[in-house]
C-alpha cells in the first residue's frame, strides 16, 4: 500500500468520527460515556497490504513533517495538541516516546492488544514508515497542561505505592524509558490510568507487562485509584520529593 493510500484511508476514518467528536468535545460528562462504535475503513486487500510489523522489528527513523500529515486523523479524538480528553475516554498522546506509540499501534493492529475504537485506524497503518512518521510527530508534541486528575484525597497513599511499585521502571517523575519501551505516564488522565491499570491487573490487556499485572492485581480499588491519581499529578520535569504527603499546587 502506498503512503498516499494509507493517508486516504485514515482520512476516511476521520470523517466517520468527525461528527461524533465534534458534538462531544466541549461536554464535561459526570461519568465516562460509552465509547463510539466506528466502522472500519478499508485497509486494502490482502494482496495490497504490506507485511505486518513483527513484534521484534525495529522502528524505522521517523519523519516528523510527514507524521504531521498523518496525525490529522488522530486529532479528531486526541485533539491537535495530543491532549486527548480529561475524562479519559481518549488518552493523552503528546510527548510519548515514538517507539512506545509505534509498538502499541502495531500491537492493536496485529491483535496483540484489543482496542475496538483504535483498531479501524491501526489496521490502515501497515506501512512501517508511515507508522514511524506518525509516532515521531506525536513524540514532538509538548506535554499539555490541565489533564484529568483524581480527587487528591489519597495522594499520600498513591505516592507511597508509586515509589514502591512503579518508580523503578517508569522513573521517579513518570518519565518512562524510551530505549526500553517503558511508556511515559506523567500527567496522563486519571480515568484512563484507572482503566488501563485495572485491565492489566485483570489480564484483559493482552500486551500488558506480566510483572505489572502481578503487582496491580494485589491492589484494592482504593489503592488503584490512589496510585492513578498520583501519576496523573506527576510532571515529566518535576522532581519527586521523597516523603511528600501533600497534593502539589
Amino acid at each position: 500500500m502506498s503512503r498516499n493510500h494509507s493517508l486516504q484511508t485514515l482520512l476516511a476514518a476521520a470523517l466517520a468520527l468527525g461528527a461524533w467528536a465534534g458534538g462531544h468535545a466541549a461536554a464535561e460528562p459526570t461519568e465516562t460515556p460509552a465509547e463510539p462504535q466506528v466502522a472500519a475503513p478499508d485497509a486494502g486487500t490482502p494482496e495490497t497490504r504490506l507485511t505486518p510489523v513483527p513484534p521484534t522489528a525495529p522502528m524505522p527513523v521517523g519523519n516528523v513533517a510527514d507524521g504531521k500529515a498523518a496525525y490529522v486523523v488522530c486529532a479528531v479524538c486526541h485533539l491537535e495538541s495530543g491532549a486527548g480528553r480529561p475524562d479519559g475516554v481518549f488518552p493523552q498522546l503528546a510527548g510519548q516516546f515514538a517507539g512506545v506509540t509505534y509498538r502499541q499501534i502495531a500491537d492493536i493492529r496485529d491483535g496483540r492488544r484489543t482496542n475496538p475504537i483504535m483498531y479501524p485506524f491501526a489496521a490502515t497503518l501497515t506501512d512501517p514508515q508511515v507508522l514511524a512518521d506518525l509516532a515521531s510527530y506525536i513524540e514532538s508534541l509538548p506535554l499539555p497542561p490541565d489533564n484529568g486528575k483524581g480527587s487528591g484525597i489519597d495522594y499520600a497513599m498513591g505516592a507511597e505505592l508509586y515509589r514502591r511499585d512503579c518508580a523503578e521502571c517508569h522513573g521517579d517523575r513518570g518519565q518512562g524509558d524510551g530505549e526500553r519501551l517503558v511508556p511515559m505516564i506523567a500527567s496522563q488522565h486519571f480515568a484512563y490510568l484507572v482503566r488501563q491499570i485495572d485491565d492489566i491487573a485483570g489480564r484483559h490487556r493482552e500486551n500488558g507487562n506480566p510483572n505489572m499485572a502481578l503487582i496491580a492485581s494485589t491492589y484494592s480499588q482504593r489503592e488503584l485509584e490512589a496510585v492513578a491519581d498520583f501519576i496523573s499529578r506527576l510532571e515529566e520535569d518535576q522532581q519527586l520529593v521523597p516523603g511528600s504527603e501533600s497534593v502539589p499546587e
